[in-house]
C-alpha cells in the first residue's frame, strides 16, 4: 500500500504550530522584559536588543511610513497565500519541500501576527563582530531564513 503525503498532516501541523508558538512565545517575553532598545550583552558576539521594524526583511523600507501599513501587510498576505498554494503542485515525492515552504510560512505567519497586532515586527536577536552588526532579527525570521536557504540551494 502506498502512503499518500498531505500538508495537513499531524507532522506538518504540530511544526507549523511550533515555529510559530516560539516565535510568539519569545517576542512575548521580550515585550515584557526589555523596553525598546534596551540592551543585554551575553557574549562578544550576541545580545539581545529589542527593536520594532516597520519596514520589511532587514529593516527595507523602514523610513517610509506607506511600508509599514498597507505595503508590506499586502506583500506578506500575497507571498503567503502563494506559499500554501504551492503546498498543492508540489508531489508526494518532494516531502522534503513541503517542510521547507512550511518554515517559510510559518515564519511569515509570525511576522504578519506582529503587523496586524502592533503595526511593526519586534526583533531581538543582535549578531555582531566587534563593531559590526547584523540587522537585529527573530525566531520567524530564522525559520524563512531556512526554509529559504534550503529551498534555493
Amino acid at each position: 500500500m502506498k502512503k499518500t503525503f498531505s500538508f495537513i498532516s499531524v507532522k506538518n501541523f504540530l511544526l507549523l504550530s511550533l515555529i510559530i508558538a516560539l516565535d510568539f512565545y519569545s517576542k512575548k517575553w521580550i515585550i515584557h522584559n526589555y523596553c525598546l532598545l534596551e540592551t543585554t550583552y551575553i557574549t562578544y558576539c550576541f545580545n539581545i536588543l529589542r527593536t520594532h521594524n516597520y519596514g520589511s526583511a532587514f529593516g527595507f523600507l523602514s523610513e517610509y511610513h506607506f511600508s509599514q501599513n498597507w505595503f508590506i501587510f499586502f506583500t506578506i498576505f500575497i507571498v503567503l497565500l502563494l506559499s500554501i498554494q504551492f503546498f498543492y503542485f508540489l508531489k508526494r515525492k518532494e516531502e522534503f519541500y513541503y517542510t521547507l515552504y512550511l518554515f517559510i510560512v510559518a515564519g511569515s505567519i509570525g511576522n504578519l501576527l506582529d503587523r496586524i497586532n502592533y503595526g511593526y515586527v519586534i526583533d531581538f536577536v543582535d549578531l555582531h563582530l566587534f563593531d559590526w552588526h547584523t540587522c537585529t532579527f527573530n525566531v520567524a525570521d530564522v525559520s524563512i531564513f531556512i526554509g529559504s536557504t534550503f529551498l534555493f540551494m
